[in-house]
């Protein structure tokens, strides 16, 4: 499919306009930017040929999102080999990533605490029986209290480390 007629073809007959439009419109839709033409807004190259008779056309893409576009480091359509197409390559910049918090793990020491298996010996039983929670399907209600319980743990390992520092 072609994106641009007068751009997007070196010989050949061009694709039919209606098609065309309706290719843009999508891209337009979901904010998608074709990388090399962004980088290259007039030139004429191809990514797929054949000989006899001779057509070429830019068939191939790598369409990234209106956030990415500007993070394109590099563009350039290159010759691949064993194929009747060129291969379009994107090189993005790298932006360092802060890491975030890792994977939460339960805290199996906590099962030592009286203080908390007490604690979760009401949380549990209230969460279940609490009336937001009766109409839930019970895959839902296992996710929840999945993420209730996690919650309660962080919550109660936190006090118990800053009752510590304080003692």
């Amino acid at each position: 499919m072609l994106l641009d007629n007068e751009l997007d073809y070196i010989s050949g007959a061009p694709h039919h306009s209606r098609e065309t439009e309706k290719f843009n419109m999508f891209l337009h839709t979901w904010n998608l930017h074709d990388c090399w033409r962004t980088r290259n807004a007039n030139k004429k190259d191809f990514t797929w040929s054949k000989d006899k008779p001779f057509i070429a056309r830019r068939l191939d893409y790598i369409f990234c999102s209106g956030d990415l576009i500007s993070d394109v480091a590099d563009t350039d359509i290159v010759h691949f080999p064993s194929t009747d197409h060129r291969a379009v390559v994107t090189q993005f910049v790298e932006h360092p990533f802060p890491r975030g918090p890792s994977r939460w793990q339960f805290n199996a020491s906590l099962l030592k605490s009286k203080d908390f298996v007490k604690h979760m010996n009401i949380f549990i039983p209230n969460f279940l029986e609490d009336p937001q929670n009766v109409d839930i399907d019970c895959r839902t209600k296992w996710e929840l209290l999945k993420a209730g319980i996690r919650l309660e743990c962080m919550y109660f390992s936190r006090c118990t480390f800053n009752k510590k520092g304080n003692e």
